[in-house]
């Protein structure tokens, strides 16, 4: 929370300073309005299927699920790894993002460079 109000108070300073407004300072410094959303991530040779797109900046739970017939995982590029799925395994995990473009893969040797790879952009 301290940091929370921390962010904002710098976003409204930054907006003083720049002649900005106090809403798009802050939103650049995270994310002015949150959202709760869960987006399923199907795995499969060798892409992924994302839904729904775009995302809302906010709690996001990413719903995995590997459909393929070898083994997978999601990395949120700089946020979080999903787990390793064996064929027809699902997992989730929960972050907080920020409204910006992220990077995800696959980190099975190989699989990046086969497809297995893409941006997920996050709104306000």
């Amino acid at each position: 929370m301290a940091a929370l109000l921390a962010a904002a108070s710098t976003a409204i300073v930054i907006a003083a300073l720049f002649g900005t407004s106090a809403a798009s300072a802050a939103s650049a410094a995270g994310c002015l309005h949150p959202k709760t959303t869960t987006v399923k991530v199907t795995e499969y040779e060798y892409g992924f299927k994302l839904s729904p797109l775009p995302v809302h900046c906010g709690t996001v739970t990413f719903v995995q699920k590997n459909i393929g017939s070898l083994a997978h995982n999601f990395d949120l590029q700089g946020v979080r790894a999903g787990k390793l799925l064996s064929p027809h395994q699902s997992a989730k995990f929960t972050v907080k993002l920020k409204a910006k473009t992220y990077t995800y893969q696959c980190d099975v040797l190989g699989h990046a460079s086969l497809g297995m790879v893409g941006t997920l952009k996050v709104k306000d």
